[in-house]
């Protein structure tokens, strides 16, 4: 997708998110780009198009913790993905 922010959201650091028994259950990345405010992507592991109904339990967890403000980098379910994690993604 091109818009101006493109080049900061693909530098981005990656996060892993875990549920309360410190499953992941999927990982993500968010980008600022000036007064626009935050976008995000969010991959849910195991589940395609219709996470509610593939991984209901996830996208309910993503959901409230969006709607009460605790999603994104500074979220405690969040981790940083590991450097080797990294370059396997890289090199797929």
């Amino acid at each position: 997708m091109e818009w101006p922010g493109r080049q900061s959201f693909i530098n981005a650091p990656r996060y892993e998110y875990e549920d309360d028994s410190g499953i992941s259950i999927g990982k993500f990345r968010s980008a600022a780009y000036q007064e626009s405010g935050m976008f995000s992507f969010f991959q849910v592991y195991r589940a395609g198009h219709f996470v509610p109904t593939d991984q209901p339990e996830a996208a309910l967890l993503m959901i409230n913790d969006f709607i009460h403000g605790i999603f994104g980098p500074d979220s405690p379910r969040a981790t940083p993905e590991k450097s080797s994690e990294l370059q396997a993604v890289r090199e797929l």
